[in-house]
């Protein structure tokens, strides 16, 4: 998988999350942010583990991990936001 792949499953999973986490999209853009950001780091993580991964375009180890990571950031930011 790419980088432009992870950044969309992120950005897939940054919208997903924050439509459980802040009812009111104050922050949707941050949120977007944060999971294609996130989909990202994931996706360099399962590269650096050097896990066998397939050619295809989404492969689904990376796919889980990608959208996971993008998930745990957006909901981190919100813990943050709210402790403040």
């Amino acid at each position: 998988m790419n980088i432009a792949a992870w950044a969309i499953v992120g950005l897939i999973a940054g919208f997903i999350a924050s439509r459980f986490v802040d009812r009111f999209s104050s922050s949707i853009v941050i949120d977007l942010l944060l999971g294609a950001i996130g989909g990202i780091a994931g996706g360099l993580i399962i590269r650096a583990t050097n896990f066998q991964m397939s050619d295809n375009l989404f492969d689904p180890p990376s796919v889980f991990l990608a959208a996971l990571v993008g998930v745990v950031a957006v909901v981190l930011y919100h813990m943050i936001r709210r402790s403040l």
